[in-house]
């Protein structure tokens, strides 16, 4: 299950009421986002976490490089860029990563892409958004498999051959949801 939240919007008591019924521990977590915006956005995807997992959240864990999980539940996975959410929950392992189309960066291109990749990116009609479509599937292969970005983002898909992957394109972001093939 995917879920994509667009046009997000919080008010501040929404804010503080919500809030109040956190575990410290989530707390802490959104207290950490300097923004007050993706500190909101924290607050609504644990929220909305907690319903749809049917969990308490004072009993999150995560793996070595940070990977939320819950022992005994779902799956799950987060992003958030600009004023959209996404959430996939699932029985198997699961990344997913959206992204609002930014103007196009050579020199990210050439540090994320692959020669072919970069070709196809600069020879496409629309460079911005087929850069940002390699972005979120190689984010959403390294949140499915919980790792970091501290690896060579060019080779991904050669290392990782057992994923699949579907993606969803809209007029402003670029969405992808990995998981293993099983």
């Amino acid at each position: 299950m995917v879920k994509l939240f667009r046009n997000l919007k919080f008010d501040d008591l929404w804010l503080a009421k919500t809030e109040q019924t956190l575990p410290q521990n989530i707390k802490d977590y959104a207290n950490k986002k300097v923004d007050k915006f993706d500190r909101a956005v924290t607050i609504f995807e644990y929220t909305y976490l907690a319903k749809k997992l049917n969990v308490d959240l004072s009993l999150i864990k995560y793996g070595k490089r940070g990977k939320p999980y819950f022992e005994g539940a779902k799956q799950f996975s987060l992003s958030h860029s600009g004023n959209m959410l996404a959430v996939a929950i699932s029985n198997m392992p699961i990344g997913v990563d959206v992204q609002t189309i930014l103007p196009y960066e050579e020199a990210l291109a050439k540090t994320i892409c692959n020669a072919k990749e970069f070709e196809q990116v600069n020879k496409s009609h629309n460079p911005a958004r087929t850069l940002t479509k390699v972005w979120a599937k190689k984010e959403s292969l390294i949140k499915c498999k919980g790792e970091g970005f501290n690896q060579d983002l060019k080779t991904i898909f050669e290392r990782n051959p057992n994923f699949k992957y579907k993606t969803k394109s809209g007029k402003d972001f670029e969405l992808c949801v990995c998981k293993p093939i099983s």
